[in-house]
């Protein structure tokens, strides 16, 4: 008998590590403010923070943002940006876009004049690349192609997102 439990324990250095797969942390946050944009990015209302505990993890972002298309027959587009501090910045260009993820026609419609709400779920897993202790603030990003789309306009909007660190 050597002591350990369970087949999937792993040891570096003589000392113990999560196995593949396993779930390191779980972060979460919900947000209701406003804001709203026409064909340019903006960043949604819609962000987490984590902070990396396992160089090497995967990040499996799920996100719920909410969202309301006004006017004109617009296609909306989301993106998702990370950056290396805490807190949601309103500037794009504080965001890095996460590679190989980009949401185009995430919603729309063809009928002028109609306005839409609607939740969008998108999720990715996220190869970060990021040393343990490093600090990250994941962000959706959206525009559209005419009109304007708004995150979280109205009564009991509510964005969310979820950020499951795994390890590997």
């Amino acid at each position: 008998m050597s002591g350990l439990i369970g087949q999937d324990v792993k040891s570096r250095s003589g000392l113990l590590s999560d196995p593949s797969g396993h779930i390191v942390q779980i972060q979460s946050n919900a947000e209701t403010t406003s804001n709203n944009t026409t064909t340019s990015f903006m960043v949604c209302h819609n962000f987490c923070d984590i902070t990396v505990k396992s160089t090497g993890s995967n990040i499996l972002i799920f996100a719920s943002p909410q969202f309301y298309l006004d006017g004109g027959s617009p296609f909306m587009e989301c993106k998702f940006g990370f950056k290396t501090s805490s807190g949601r910045s309103a500037t794009t260009g504080d965001y890095t876009d996460i590679s190989g993820v980009n949401f185009t026609r995430a919603l729309g419609h063809s009928v002028t004049g109609t306005d839409l709400f609607g939740t969008v779920p998108l999720q990715f897993l996220w190869t970060h690349g990021q040393s343990a202790g490093t600090v990250l603030n994941v962000a959706t990003q959206v525009k559209v192609t005419d009109g304007n789309v708004y995150n979280n306009n109205g009564t009991n909007q509510t964005s969310i997102m979820t950020l499951t660190e795994i390890a590997l």
